[in-house]
C-alpha cells in the first residue's frame, strides 16, 4: 500500500453538494480514514469529501495502524517543496490517532511489521519508545508528544495560509469519555491545561464528544465486525452529517 493514494476516479457531478476556492484535497490519518477505500469510486471520507467538493485532485497519506509522527510527517513532507502559489490552493483535513501509538523509522521493512514509506524510511510501530516502566509515564508521553506534533502541522500550515481542519478518529478531547477497542488514552490528565485549552481552540469537526467517527459508529451500530472500525455507512453518515456540515461551520466550504 504506497502512499500518497490518488484516486484515478472521476467524479460524479451530480454528487457535488458543496463548493469550495481550494482544488485540491491532501488528507493523512490511520484506518479510519483508508478503512474501505475503492479504486473505481469514493468510499472514504476523503473521497466523499473530495467529489462532494468538486476538487480536482487529492493527495492521501492515510495508512493502517500508524500513529501521531507519521500523520504530522506525511502532511509537512507534502507541502515541503511546494511553492505557496500551489499550496493556497490546497485544503488538508487531517484525522489525527491514537495518543497510544508510538512508530520508529527504519531504513528495511520488517515483514511482520509493515507500515508506509516517506522520505526514505519506512514508519513502523515501537509499542515502548524509551523504555518507560510506568503506564502513567507512557500515557503521559504519548499524549504531549502527540499534542506537540499536531500543534507542529497546525502553526506549519497557518504559517504557509494553508486552510485546514483537524478530527480524530475517536473522542480524546471532550468529556464524557467511552471505552475504546485499541485502549487508547485521552488528553485529560496527560497534558497540562493550557495545552488541552489550545488543542480545543484549533479547528476540529467536530466539537460534541459523541460525533467522533468511532462514536458516531457505537451510537448508530455501524460499526463493522470487529466492533471498531466503522462500516460503509457509517463512513457515509459520518461524511455527510459531521464532516462537511464542520467544514461549512469553519467557512472552509460552501453548500452549492
Amino acid at each position: 500500500m504506497q502512499v500518497p493514494y490518488i484516486p484515478s476516479w472521476k467524479n460524479n457531478p451530480q454528487s457535488q453538494t458543496y463548493r469550495t476556492k481550494k482544488s485540491i484535497l491532501v488528507t493523512s490519518g490511520c484506518s479510519f480514514t483508508c478503512s474501505g477505500r475503492l479504486d473505481t469510486c469514493a468510499s472514504t471520507w476523503p473521497g466523499l469529501l473530495k467529489q462532494q467538493c468538486g476538487m480536482a485532485q487529492a493527495f492521501d497519506y492515510s495508512f493502517p495502524g500508524v500513529g501521531n509522527d507519521y500523520i504530522a510527517e506525511s502532511i509537512l513532507h507534502h507541502f515541503s517543496s511546494m511553492p505557496d502559489q500551489d499550496a493556497e490552493k490546497t485544503l488538508v483535513v487531517v484525522m489525527w490517532s491514537g495518543l497510544n501509538r508510538f512508530l520508529k523509522k527504519v531504513s528495511q521493512l520488517d515483514s511482520g511489521n509493515p507500515g508506509p514509506f516517506l522520505k526514505e524510511h519506512f514508519y513502523c510501530r515501537n509499542d515502548n519508545p524509551i523504555k518507560i516502566s510506568t503506564d502513567n509515564e507512557l500515557k503521559t508521553l504519548g499524549a504531549q508528544q502527540s499534542a506537540d506534533r499536531i500543534f507542529q502541522v497546525a502553526d506549519y500550515l497557518t504559517s504557509r495560509n494553508i486552510s485546514f481542519a483537524f478530527s480524530f478518529y475517536c473522542n480524546l478531547l471532550y468529556p464524557p469519555y467511552i471505552p475504546k477497542p485499541d485502549l487508547t488514552h485521552e488528553f485529560d490528565n496527560y497534558v497540562a491545561s493550557t495545552t488541552l485549552i489550545n488543542l480545543k481552540k484549533l479547528p476540529i469537526v467536530p466539537k460534541k464528544p459523541m460525533d467522533f467517527m468511532f462514536e458516531y459508529g457505537f451510537a448508530h451500530d455501524q460499526l463493522a465486525d470487529d466492533g471498531f472500525h466503522p462500516n460503509h455507512d457509517c463512513i457515509v453518515m459520518w461524511t455527510n452529517n459531521i464532516l462537511l456540515p464542520g467544514l461549512v461551520d469553519l467557512g472552509l466550504i460552501h453548500p452549492a
